[in-house]
Order: structure tokens, then sequence, then C-alpha cells
């Protein structure tokens, strides 16, 4: 339970092991391992893990939005969805941006205050990146929530219930984004990163998500379906991960494909193994509810570590962790938690759905979490929530 709410187990654990990547890297990096082979390898694994935020936010977001253009659910109120996401991402970003601006930018300037109230910083080269370096990805997932209800609604339009089209849209959607990342980002002579760290350059990465909704869908309807066993996704997701950092040309594609394979083992309906059992340790579960609290304090933490601990890379990687955890637990009970309790006065995005289909329930996401719900037969398991 989170506020309240009934979550997924599993999915806080993906969180926490995609926040805990992300600090790794930066913990390396700030360790000085970026002149040592071993550690910049992992650095860079480490910080592909914010696309599998990506992949998990457009799995969870679509999800009621697929539910509903199908046929198995009550409309989308787009009313709560709003106030839900608003709950969910902006008083902590707001707290933790009001203590860095007067901590480390010396009360900050009034350009800087406009811009990141705004979520506008990523829009300008003086400010994009800047302050605290993971909230760029807090702008891209702002301007996804934003378009997803009229993305969605287009996908519905053109799909007219046919899931196979509607998976075909978002394909096409996601390689047009490739394509864009490709040109301005990949082979751009000179990196720019406005487009970088832009919505039209990641939009692919949050794809995987929307399809493994529509996946899930389907294959609930077709049982006898045979699929991989979830430590097969598993093994292939991470060996994807693992080529991703020996491949840069190629890596963001392929840190997509790593995140639709690892998200894959955890939402389809398919074989327990013991590499997904792993996810219900509840050490994992208890980080994950607090993942964004830790994805939005520990990079500031993190190098100031690395200025003031003659450690070596592990060392400071091992110092983070102990001071962050901690930091990002307090953060949630003090600042998350009290907001996410108010969600429960309007209810889920999506409506309870017909009593004719026997479907699971459903939240929304952003890069943090929550506890689990009941196992079940591991071919209709509940999806994760968020």
């Amino acid at each position: 339970m989170q506020a309240g709410e009934r979550r997924s187990g599993r999915i806080e654990s993906l969180r926490a092991s995609a926040a805990l990547a992300v600090l790794g890297a930066h913990g390396l990096l700030a360790g000085g391992g970026y002149h040592h082979g071993l550690s910049r390898t992992l650095a860079t694994a480490g910080s592909l893990g914010v696309f599998l935020f990506f992949a998990l936010t457009g799995y969870l977001l679509f999800l009621p939005f697929a539910r509903r253009s199908s046929g198995d659910g009550r409309p989308i109120d787009l009313r709560r969805y709003a106030l839900n996401r608003a709950l969910r991402v902006l008083p902590l970003y707001y707290f933790v941006l009001v203590v860095f601006m007067l901590v480390n930018e010396h009360g900050g300037t009034f350009t800087q205050w406009w811009r990141f109230t705004t979520f506008s910083q990523s829009f300008f080269t003086d400010t994009v990146s800047t302050v605290d370096g993971p909230m760029w990805s807090l702008v891209v997932e702002i301007q996804f929530y934003a378009l997803l209800p009229a993305l969605a609604f287009a996908i519905a339009l053109a799909a007219r219930r046919s899931r196979a089209i509607a998976a075909a849209v978002i394909a096409a959607a996601g390689l047009l984004s490739a394509l864009v990342w490709w040109n301005k980002v990949n082979n751009a002579p000179v990196a720019d990163l406005r487009w970088r760290y832009s919505l039209p350059t990641t939009f692919f990465n949050f794809t995987p998500g929307m399809l493994l909704a529509l996946a899930r869908l389907e294959l609930l309807e077709r049982p006898r379906t045979r699929l991989p066993s979830s430590t097969s996704l598993l093994v292939a997701g991470v060996a994807c991960w693992g080529l991703a950092t020996q491949v840069p040309r190629f890596q963001q594609p392929l840190a997509a494909l790593a995140a639709l394979l690892v998200v894959g083992a955890v939402v389809l309906p398919v074989r327990d193994g013991v590499l997904v059992r792993a996810l219900d340790a509840r050490v994992l579960v208890v980080i994950g509810i607090a993942s964004y609290s830790l994805y939005l304090w520990h990079y500031p933490i993190v190098f100031s570590l690395g200025r003031h601990l003659d450690a070596g890379p592990v060392g400071v990687v091992l110092a983070s962790v102990v001071v962050c955890i901690p930091v990002a637990l307090a953060s949630y009970a003090l600042v998350e938690r009290p907001f996410l309790g108010q969600r429960r006065r309007w209810g889920s995005t999506a409506a309870t759905p017909t009593p004719e289909k026997p479907t699971e329930p459903v939240a929304a996401v952003t890069v943090s979490g929550a506890a689990s719900v009941p196992p079940t037969h591991p071919r209709s398991a509940p999806p994760a929530t968020g």
C-alpha cells in the first residue's frame, strides 16, 4: 500500500533498480571513474536507467487509455488524470528546486526561477541540465503527460478498436522520434543539450511501455499463447543493456529495446522465474517507494561527496548509497506521502471497468513508486500501478 492505494511491488523494484543505477553512474563519475575503462562502462550502463523510467511511464499511463479504446473500461476522467499527475510530480519537484536554488545557486536568478518553475529550462542553452541535472527528465515527462490524452485519442481514432493498428501507429511515432534523435543528437556536428533532453528525441523511449500495454490486453484475451519466460526476457533485456554500452551510436535504441524486455518480464502474463521473483525483495520495494525522491536529491549530494572524499569510484558510490537512501526515505515521508494521500479524494485516472470482462486496477506514474499487490496466477497477474 502507498498512501492508501494498492501498488505492484515488482514495478517499485524496477523503479528502485533504475534509480540506483543512475545514482551508481553518477557516483562512479564523481569518484573519477570516467578515466577507468570498467568504471566508465558501468557508469554508461547506469545512466541508461532513466530510459527504464520512461518505459514504465509509457506503460502505466497509456494502459487505461488503451483499455478504454478497446471498450473494456470506463471513460478517462481527464480532470483526475491532471490532478493525479500534479500531486505526484509537482510538490517534490518544487521543494527540491527551492532547496537547491537557495543552497547551491546562492538564491538563484530571476531567469532561473521562472524557467525552472515553468519547466522551460531545457529550452535554453544557459539553463538546460543545470541546478539539478536529473530534472531534465521531469521536463520531458511533464510534456508527455500533457500530450498523452490527445495522442491516445488520435491512436484510438486511427485504430478503430484494432490493437494491431494502434501498435503500428505507436511504432511509427516511435520511429519518427528515433529519426529525430538520429539527426539532431546522434549525428549532430555539435552537441546541443536542448535537443538531447527534449521530448521529440526521447519520445521513442516511452513507446516500449505503450506497446506493452497493448500487448498485455491482447495476451490476457489469448491465454493459450506461448510466451518466453520472464527469466528469458530479463536476461535478453540485460544483454541489450550491456550491448548499448559498447555501441554508442545505437545506445538509446538499444536501451529502449532493453526496457521493452525488462518491463515486459514484469507486466506481461508470462511464467515467473527466479530472476523476476527477486524483484519481490522488500528492500527493493521500499527503495522503489522513495525512488522519485532518490532520483531528484542524489545528484548534487553525490558530486559533493566526490569532491570531499578521496575514496575512488567504488567508495563514492557506497558513500552515496549510505547518504542518499535515508535522505530519499525522509523526503518521501515528509514531502511526497502527504500529497499522495490527497489523490484518494479523486480516485484513479480510469474508472472501474465493466464487470463483463475482468481486468486489473490501474493508476498513473512518474519516476517513483509504491508497494505490492497480492500475487495471482502468473498468466493473469495484475499490472503495476504508479
